[in-house]
């Protein structure tokens, strides 16, 4: 008998017992995600104006004309020094200009803030007699390449007067027409690669690294990049994490390869396809994390900058407003920072733009 007053203990509960109803509900959706969703990685862009040089040859401006050839010719080059000012090579004109803050000056230049949106820039006057192409900063000063007589130069505008010595003769002897200066991430001091056209009868394309103040030829094409058994010609380069990005012809005139010359040899990464054999295709460079930037354009009309994977695919694309017919945007990409110049009717608006990344989920198709 149990007494008045007495309760009886709970039973307990068996080990192993199911699980209420309740949570399998509240873990389905968990178990579920994996299944439905995917991680997804958007491409974000911060774009900001640093200013608009218009086209003359005063201060402040830089210099536009047309060629025999038929095709105009504008600034060459842009790139940013170690405190990220930008500075535009006017061709025409023979001189660069520096970015500086509104209204400053410094010795040995002319500066004005014409035309530039509050921001000032340096003119540095360069020799007479050249065509330069390509520019690269030193660790004091400038690295600029001159096509015509493929003369390498060193500016140091700190010093008074502008000190400008050649640092290099042409490397065989031959006109070289350097189109762009790349500085290897990793590299001691001011190890710099450049990418060049020559030869006689047949269209040459060779990169040359710079070190120690001497040159050594480490691909060449029209002929071909070494241990690479088949391809085309060089037509871009960049630097990468991991050695050299090239930009090649592929086995048609409507296909382009991206290969990566590196400490264990070229590998092909993707081949990309052009719209037209008139489309011009530029590597622009890698961005780390993200994938690799391009620059495609059709003539007479909108260019692209496209942002391609590690599978060759696209991830994000945008437009930019065509200057004058074949006219080049010359682009400097530094980390995850594009220096662009857009030309236009009016002048050419130096631009910067700041890539990132935000990951979010989408459901899977």
């Amino acid at each position: 008998m149990t007494r008045l007053g007495d309760r009886a203990a709970p039973a307990a509960r068996p080990r192993g017992g199911r699980v209420p109803r309740a949570w399998l509900l509240l873990l389905l959706p968990l178990l579920l995600a994996p299944l439905l969703l995917r991680p997804v990685r958007t491409v974000e862009v911060e774009r900001r104006s640093l200013g608009v040089l218009r086209w003359g040859s005063g201060a402040g401006q830089v210099g536009l004309y047309r060629a025999l050839d038929g095709l105009w010719r504008g600034p060459t080059a842009v790139a940013a020094d170690a405190s990220g000012r930008p500075a535009v090579l006017d061709a025409v004109h023979q001189r660069l200009l520096l970015a500086t803050g509104a209204g400053t000056t410094g010795g040995g230049g002319r500066s004005s803030a014409a035309g530039g949106g509050g921001t000032g820039w340096r003119e540095v006057p360069l020799p007479g007699g050249g065509w330069y192409t390509a520019l690269a900063p030193l660790a004091d000063g400038w690295l600029v390449a001159d096509g015509r007589s493929g003369a390498l130069l060193e500016v140091r505008p700190a010093l008074s007067p502008n000190a400008v010595r050649a640092l290099l003769a042409a490397p065989d002897g031959r006109e070289t027409r350097w189109r762009r200066i790349l500085l290897l991430r990793g590299g001691p001091g001011a190890t710099v690669v450049l990418a060049g056209e020559g030869g006689t009868g047949f269209v040459r394309r060779r990169l040359w690294l710079l070190e120690k103040g001497r040159l050594a030829a480490v691909a060449e094409t029209g002929i071909r990049a070494p241990g690479v058994e088949a391809g085309g010609l060089i037509l871009s380069a960049a630097p990468a994490e991991q050695g050299i990005l090239l930009l090649e012809g592929g086995a048609s005139p409507l296909s382009r390869q991206l290969v990566r010359v590196g400490p264990r040899g070229p590998a092909t990464l993707f081949t990309l396809e052009l719209r037209s054999p008139r489309e011009t295709v530029d590597l622009l460079g890698e961005l780390p994390g993200l994938g690799w930037l391009l620059w495609r354009a059709l003539p007479g009309g909108r260019a692209t900058l496209e942002l391609r994977d590690a599978s060759g695919a696209r991830s994000w694309s945008a437009s930019v407003a065509a200057g004058p017919p074949d006219l080049l945007h010359p682009a400097w990409l530094e980390g995850s920072r594009l220096l662009l110049l857009e030309p236009g009717k009016e002048g050419v608006r130096v631009e910067e733009w700041i890539f990132g990344a935000r990951w979010g989920l989408a459901w899977r198709r």
